[in-house]
């Protein structure tokens, strides 16, 4: 009787063991679920200019969470982000890669850009990644055909290829005697923000050859196009009359 009541005592003891084990098993199981990291990648910048630069980053594991917000966010490097510098896409729930394009930037200036993720309660983000934006210059412009010659006027096709990372303030053609003529010669300012326009040349002498040349102006300075020759035609002489 005695040998009896000891082997369901041993037999009890073997049972709470193993619901113990399992109970700490199943306990740890869980700690480690609730405790999933948020893990974010910025993969590179791509087509960075004056102003504007795409990026991409890669959702790597969400914590098990549905994210309230996602997107990107930078700064100038060393200042910390200001209202207006978020990319902000919405909710997920899903992995993979996202990207964006940034607006507004400065020229020839250091930044830091970086994968964001919000779950409601808390911001997680990526390492940053640093570019640089292209330094400003004079606008680049073309010169292009000579759509139309008169006696005393031409029309020519122009275009404002870029404004060199600053805004430009006028925009148009000049025009001389010699090659590369400029705004000191004489000039018409188009009148007109398209980066495509018409060039006006008048109050030109009939039967004479000029040099024209489209230019853009931002605040560093003037850009010019190629020259473009031509040659006004000639007055046609009213015919004498014999009396």
């Amino acid at each position: 009787m005695k040998q009896h009541t000891a082997r369901i005592s041993f037999t009890s003891l073997l049972a709470l063991l193993l619901v113990a084990i399992c109970s700490v098993f199943l306990t740890h199981c869980k700690k480690l679920d609730v405790e999933r990291q948020v893990l974010l990648k910025t993969n590179e910048v791509t087509g960075v200019s004056y102003n504007e630069a795409s990026v991409s980053g890669t959702l790597i594991d969400l914590g098990g969470n549905e994210l309230e917000q996602h997107g990107f966010q930078w700064s100038k490097a060393g200042q910390s982000v200001i209202p207006g510098n978020t990319i902000s896409m919405g909710k997920t729930s899903q992995t993979g890669q996202v990207t964006g394009t940034l607006h507004d930037l400065e020229p020839g200036t250091t930044y830091h850009v970086w994968t964001y993720v919000n779950d409601g309660t808390r911001e997680y983000t990526s390492d940053p990644l640093e570019f640089f934006t292209l330094e400003a210059g004079v606008p680049v412009v073309v010169t292009g055909d000579t759509l139309e010659v008169s006696e005393h006027h031409a029309e020519i096709a122009c275009s404002l290829e870029s404004n060199g990372g600053l805004a430009v303030s006028e925009r148009g053609i000049c025009w001389g005697l010699s090659p590369n003529p400029t705004i000191d010669d004489q000039y018409n300012s188009s009148g007109s923000d398209a980066d495509y326009y018409v060039g006006l040349v008048d109050g030109l002498q009939s039967g004479t050859t000029y040099f024209a040349r489209a230019y853009a102006t931002n605040e560093l300075d003037t850009g010019y196009g190629d020259n473009r020759e031509f040659t006004t035609k000639h007055v046609k002489e009213a015919p004498t009359v014999e009396t």
